[in-house]
């Protein structure tokens, strides 16, 4: 912190200090605007503040981790669905998530889905109130239906939340594709979304 200092005072003299202006800005508060205090013979009377930044949440935007679903070899059956999860990495087990983890691609009753097409689908806005980097792990869960091969794929979400210095932060999200469809590693691929 700093400090100034004032000598001379007369013993039983009262002071008061106090802070004016914006006390260094719209994010920055103080505990106390004016401090006072007695001036005793032989002591230092020290009047303090305490002043502090404080950061407005940011949001990452609904849609900014996004996906696909592909299935080749049929169209898809009437209902059918499969199901996406984001999970915070081992790295930040306690990185804020989503309201839902989980994504789930259903195909209509009217069974519009046919082979090969890809079916879009994302994942719901994040809200942080740190700045710092978080990552996630997107992949889809694997079902029980007999004669489906169920993606493997990985996809690392890495958000970066940055202090403006102004009091607001900006998050942004990259994706790296780091699995295939069949659980092998590859290297880091960067994507655009996670395709499985």
């Amino acid at each position: 912190g700093e400090t100034a200092a004032v000598s001379g005072l007369p013993a039983g003299a009262k002071a008061t200090v106090t802070q004016t202006g914006d006390h260094g800005g719209a994010c920055w508060s103080v505990n106390h605007e004016t401090d006072a205090g007695d001036i005793a013979s032989g002591q230092i009377t020290e009047l303090g503040f305490v002043n502090t930044y404080k950061l407005d949440p940011t949001t990452l935007a609904a849609g900014s981790i996004k996906g696909s679903k592909t299935l080749t070899g049929r169209d898809w059956q009437q209902g059918e669905l499969f199901t996406f999860q984001i999970a915070a990495d081992g790295a930040n087990p306690d990185a804020p998530m989503p309201n839902l983890a989980t994504v789930t691609v259903t195909n209509p009753n009217t069974g519009e889905y046919k082979d090969g097409q890809t079916i879009p689908f994302e994942f719901g806005a994040i809200e942080y109130r740190a700045p710092g980097t978080y990552q996630y792990v997107v992949t889809e869960q694997t079902g029980s239906k007999p004669g489906l091969q169920y993606s493997g794929a990985q996809y690392i979400v890495t958000v970066t939340v940055r202090d403006n210095n102004n009091g607001t932060m900006t998050a942004t999200a990259v994706l790296t594709n780091t699995c295939n469809d069949n659980k092998e590693h590859i290297d880091d691929k960067p994507a655009d979304s996670a395709d499985f």
